[in-house]
């Protein structure tokens, strides 16, 4: 390869990429998780939320490792780094200086998805570590979402729709609604648990049951039980897409 001639396109992973991705990573994930736990073993235990974050840390690092061992293999130097686009973090993995062939550039996407995949699906035999392949194999396939975008355009012009505008907004309400959302679940599950001092019982929002402990743990409630849950953590998002739009227009006007 001629390491003199120019790139037909480079891809930069602006906001409005971000808020493209991220609701296809969020439909990847759904699928990734459906598919997986159909297999999941009856008993299979489901392991603390320590391990949970454990898991996602190590797929993380472990992703975008195999991303520089695909760099390596074709004689790049692979560098790894943190930022954060349309409200969202990212880790990445990248070698500048360096072109890639398209299909050097699909084994160097497809690597970690491959790989993990493969080692996730291994653990579903191991009933006490089949939830945690279960956690690999959504995070890592979510985080997928990026790595095989691959526009198709003609030498020398920008592929179209490479670097869109504007929906930048939807990416920081889905994830705000979703940590909120998990905050809230994870507070209704502590007040559950600390009823009745420390016995557990049900948790009532008028008529609905949200959640409900005992001495072998607590559960939250799905179907419409959840809905109160949901458009709490909705509010919260619209919330705090707001400010984050305000502080970003504020941003703007100081420089």
């Amino acid at each position: 390869m001629d390491s003199k001639r120019e790139p037909d396109w480079t891809f930069r992973l602006t906001s409005g990429v971000a808020a493209r991705l991220i609701p296809l990573s969020l439909l990847l994930f759904v699928a990734a998780v459906a598919g997986y736990g159909a297999l999941l073993p009856k008993q299979a235990p489901l392991p603390s939320l320590f391990t949970i974050v454990l898991v996602v840390v190590a797929v993380l690092l472990l992703h975008e490792a195999l991303h520089g061992l695909g760099f390596v293999v074709y004689g790049g130097r692979p560098k790894f780094g943190f930022m954060v686009r349309g409200g969202v973090p990212y880790a990445y993995a990248t070698c500048p200086g360096r072109l890639f062939s398209k299909r050097q550039y699909c084994v160097i996407g497809a690597l970690p998805l491959v790989v993990i995949s493969l080692a996730s699906f291994a653990l579903l035999p191991i009933p006490q570590a089949a939830v945690d392949g279960l956690v690999a194999f959504g995070f890592n396939t979510a985080s997928a979402v990026g790595d095989l975008c691959l526009p198709e355009g003609h030498r020398g012009e920008r592929p179209h729709g490479l670097d869109p505008r504007g929906f930048e907004w939807v990416v920081v309400w889905l994830v705000a609604t979703l940590l909120s959302f998990g905050a809230v679940s994870v507070a209704e599950l502590e007040l559950t648990i600390r009823l009745n001092g420390g016995a557990g019982g049900r948790l009532m929002l008028g008529p609905v049951q949200l959640a409900e402990a005992g001495h072998t743990g607590g559960r939250l409630h799905g179907g419409f039980e959840i809905v109160p849950a949901l458009l709490i953590a909705g509010l919260v998002g619209i919330g705090l897409t707001a400010a984050w739009r305000a502080i970003g227009a504020w941003r703007r006007r100081s420089v």
